[in-house]
């Protein structure tokens, strides 16, 4: 996985645990019986950039109850 640079904003909104190729499967089993949503992030990724700003702004709009984790893909 590659090592993106990404603002902090929606780790802390959402308590987010930052995953990486290692801690991948622990993570999603550590989520339990919450809903693990995995938010993948690229490199230059315009989708990922709108997520980025658009979450965190609308935290409200998340149910609640789930548990967030981010990584990044390489492209």
């Amino acid at each position: 996985m590659a090592n993106i640079s990404v603002d902090a904003t929606a780790f802390a909104v959402f308590d987010m645990q930052k995953l990486s190729a290692e801690s991948f499967d622990a993570g999603l089993a550590g989520a339990g019986d919450d809903l693990a949503v995995v938010f993948f992030r690229g490199l230059d990724c315009f989708n990922c950039e709108i997520a980025r700003k658009a979450t965190p702004a609308q935290p409200d709009a998340i149910p609640v109850g789930f548990t967030a984790m981010s990584t990044s893909i390489a492209n």
